[in-house]
């Protein structure tokens, strides 16, 4: 069944919910190269029954660590973020993580605010990523958006604008999106407000 999301957010409990067909929606940034090199290969499944079904490709102006609000409500159940990652090593990698902020927000969301992790979907993506050719790990926590009432997972380039331009990579993490998405059939939900002192 599906349920009201602000109202459990509100209460900050922890929900499980079987469902068996979400709308998803995958969001990619105009001011971020890696977002379209992703959005390019991803577009290539849009003509896709299934893949229209369940999933809905968002494209915003601003940088994914300060996005416009997205119409939400009664629409997307969890939420993607294809985008980069910079790596000062410039290690060559693919990343998934959760946003959300242990302390300061200096890089989008709020202050001591952790967003509903999509563990399920972040497992799915490092799955997926690992079946290919490149490096694929989690990566910590340390950003925003954190106040979105659903689920949300980010997948990432990894390396300099080289990786970040690289289609193969793009391809890469588009086919990961797709299959994790294809392949998946629960929604999960977490919220977290640390404590103030």
């Amino acid at each position: 069944p599906f349920f009201h999301q602000r109202r459990f957010y509100e209460k900050r409990i922890n929900i499980f919910c079987e469902v068996f067909r979400t709308m998803i929606g995958i969001v990619v940034s105009k001011k971020d190269i890696a977002s379209m090199n992703i959005k390019e290969h991803l577009l290539e499944y849009a003509d896709e029954k299934w893949f229209r079904e369940l999933a809905e490709i968002i494209t915003i102006e601003n940088d994914v660590l300060y996005p416009e609000r997205v119409d939400i409500t009664g629409k997307y159940e969890r939420i993607i973020f294809a985008t980069r990652h910079k790596s000062e090593s410039g290690r060559r990698s693919i990343t998934v993580h959760a946003p959300g902020n242990y302390g300061k927000a200096e890089y989008g969301g709020n202050p001591k605010e952790l967003a509903y992790a999509d563990a399920e979907m972040m497992l799915a993506l490092l799955k997926e990523v690992r079946k290919g050719e490149y490096n694929a790990s989690y990566e910590v926590t340390h950003h925003g958006p954190t106040d979105f009432v659903v689920p949300i997972s980010f997948i990432e380039i990894g390396g300099s604008e080289r990786e970040w331009k690289d289609k193969k990579m793009g391809e890469a993490v588009a086919n990961s999106i797709a299959s994790a998405i294809k392949g998946l059939k629960t929604v999960s939900y977490t919220h977290l407000t640390l404590p103030t002192n």
